[in-house]
């Protein structure tokens, strides 16, 4: 019970902040990035790849597994 209420109070303190300022975010769970990220960094083999879509870093992420 106490997990599932960070969760939800962690998810509304991030909406807030995203209301008002930028955000950086490190995350491995997909449903997260999906709700706070409009665009991703992503770093592959020591290269950073800019993505203006969270859609298509998701899936450059899943079609090169580590």
């Amino acid at each position: 019970m106490g997990d599932a209420a960070f969760v939800k109070k962690a998810s509304a303190a991030f909406r807030s902040l995203t209301d008002r300022a930028g955000l950086i975010m490190v995350s491995h769970a997909e449903a997260t990035l999906r709700e706070f990220c409009t665009s991703a960094i992503w770093l592959h083999q020591g290269q950073a790849h800019w993505f203006d879509s969270i859609d298509d870093a998701l899936r450059a992420h899943k079609e090169h597994p580590v």
